[in-house]
């Protein structure tokens, strides 16, 4: 590919026409060969050296971290931990049923979510709590999983139609960070 150095003024794009100067789809694949090509010479390689900051391993192999720490068991919950799981589900259930037997009527999905919200600010107090325990979270957020995957579809298309709704809004505003 040539460089910025090696370029003369004849090869330089002819003002009138647009085009001129350009190189053709052949010359672009040949000149980008050497992005697919392994190096030709070691000064074509980069070596890392320790004080270089990590590589990031991309989005599958940190899929496949993920599914390897999850499935390595580094939380026993208690029976606290259980009855919070039973708790949060039964608090879901009724979420989402305000919000799907609401639908088409944002001011009584507000109303209904403001009821709800207020009477389970100490469930939202304890939720919010397991921030400071990263293991109890996740292990906590994989047992909320399937149910809250069961519901998303469910619910989206109502929760969206009334995201601007003011006493939507109002209600969520506990949930938030």
């Amino acid at each position: 590919m040539p460089r910025v150095a090696d370029v003369s003024p004849a090869d330089e794009a002819d003002e009138s026409d647009p085009w001129s100067g350009r190189p053709g789809r052949e010359e672009l694949e040949a000149d980008h060969t050497d992005l697919v090509d392994p190096p030709d010479s070691p000064e074509d390689t980069v070596e890392l050296s320790e004080s270089d900051p990590p590589v990031d391993p991309g989005p599958l192999q940190a899929v496949e971290a993920a599914t390897e720490a999850e499935a390595a068991p580094e939380y026993v919950p208690t029976a606290a931990d259980e009855a919070l799981v039973a708790r949060a589900i039964d608090f879901l259930d009724q979420l989402f049923s305000a919000i799907e037997s609401n639908a088409g009527n944002c001011d009584r999905m507000g109303d209904s979510l403001s009821d709800l919200l207020s009477s389970s600010g100490d469930l939202i107090a304890e939720g919010k709590a397991m921030a400071d325990q990263p293991t109890r979270s996740r292990w906590f957020e994989s047992r909320m999983m399937a149910k809250m995957t069961a519901w998303s579809e469910r619910i989206m298309t109502p929760l969206q139609s009334c995201m601007s709704n003011e006493r939507v809004m109002a209600a969520l505003m506990p949930l938030a960070g």
